[in-house]
């Protein structure tokens, strides 16, 4: 059999989606990580959109690879597509009807309203900003990490996100832990682009 040929195409836009009011919750409302049953993070997107609940999927880069067979010869088409960045995953501002909305689709599993808000809240300012950082560059998620300087950023997309700073063959990667998911997520950055600032332990 002859080796495949590839072939490869970028998406067009980046078909990234993000609702400040998410970050704003109001009277009763929460925001929360909602847990979906495998492969289900999209439809639940769509099923907030159409109860008119805010709601965040983040995405990343993957490469999605189809084989076809033209005149007996195999070709293998290659392209960038978006995927949910954490697997079961979607998050979503939510009062108490809206809650009730969410288990009666039975597409979801758990509700987990994080024990500090505000905390919760920089992470996924820091999800977003990863998620515009891992349209040009790779991301990394990390159980664990050396202890090093701690950062808070104070300009850009990564403004109030607070992390780690780790110099390494000659690069600088800046890492976020996620307490819902118990790892670090990092990335590449240039500190020179940034204002940061010290913050002590």
């Amino acid at each position: 059999m002859a080796l495949p040929e590839f072939s490869h195409s970028m998406t067009d836009g980046t078909g990234i989606e993000f609702d400040e009011r998410l970050l704003s919750p109001e009277n009763d409302e929460t925001v929360c990580a909602i847990r979906t049953i495998p492969l289900n993070e999209n439809h639940m997107r769509e099923f907030c959109r159409e109860h008119g609940i805010v709601s965040y999927l983040p995405q990343k880069r993957v490469w999605k690879v189809s084989e076809y067979f033209k005149n007996g010869k195999l070709y293998r088409y290659q392209k960038e597509v978006l995927r949910p960045m954490f697997t079961s995953y979607l998050f979503a501002k939510l009062n108490s009807d809206q809650k009730a909305q969410l288990w009666a689709s039975k597409k979801i599993t758990t509700i987990l309203v994080p024990p500090s808000l505000d905390r919760f809240l920089m992470e996924l300012r820091a999800v977003h900003a990863f998620e515009l950082a891992g349209l040009e560059q790779e991301l990394e998620f990390n159980e664990g990490l050396r202890e090093n300087d701690q950062f808070v950023i104070e300009s850009g997309i990564w403004s109030g996100v607070i992390g780690r700073l780790e110099k390494k063959k000659g690069r600088f990667k800046w890492s976020v832990w996620l307490d819902f998911i118990n790892q670090y997520i990092q990335t590449v950055i240039n500190p020179a682009d940034y204002k940061l600032r010290r913050l002590e332990e």
